[in-house]
C-alpha cells in the first residue's frame, strides 16, 4: 500500500510537471509579399514600399507606398490603433504623392511606418484585441 501511495504521489508530480507554456506563434517572414497595387514599373514583391527617402545622415524620413499598402495600414489602424500611445487615428501619418511616371501613390513618415511594422506582425502572430 505504501508503494502504491509512492507511485500515485510520483505519478502526479510528473503530470504536474509536465504543463506546457502557451506561447504566441513566431512569424518568419521569407519573402517580401506581392502588392497588386504596385504600378508597372516598379517590382510588385516589394510588400506595397516603393522607396524611403533619407537624411543626409541616412536616416529614413518617410517611406513612398501603394494603395493597397495604405489600405492595409488603415485596416490594422482600426484593429490595433488603440494599443499604440497615443492612439492612432485612420490617415495618420500618411500623404499623398505622384511619382515621375505620374502614378498616385503614399507616404507614411517614419514613426507610423514603424507602427506599421508592429501591428502588421500583431496581426500575422493573431495578437488578440484589448
Amino acid at each position: 500500500m505504501k508503494l502504491l501511495k509512492i507511485c500515485l504521489i510520483s505519478l502526479l508530480f510528473v503530470s504536474c510537471s509536465t504543463v506546457q507554456t502557451i506561447r504566441p506563434k513566431t512569424v518568419r517572414s521569407t519573402a517580401p509579399s506581392v502588392d497588386a497595387s504596385t504600378p508597372k514599373e516598379y517590382k510588385s514583391n516589394t510588400s506595397g514600399v516603393i522607396s524611403l527617402t533619407r537624411d543626409k545622415d541616412g536616416l529614413v524620413v518617410n517611406a513612398v507606398i501603394t494603395p493597397d499598402a495604405k489600405n492595409y495600414y488603415n485596416f490594422l489602424v482600426t484593429k490595433y490603433g488603440n494599443q499604440i500611445s497615443p492612439p492612432l487615428k485612420v490617415g495618420d501619418g500618411l500623404g499623398d504623392t505622384k511619382d515621375v511616371y505620374g502614378n498616385y501613390l503614399y507616404t507614411i513618415d517614419t514613426p507610423h511606418l514603424v507602427y506599421f511594422q508592429q501591428m502588421s506582425l500583431w496581426n500575422k502572430s493573431n495578437r488578440p484585441l484589448k
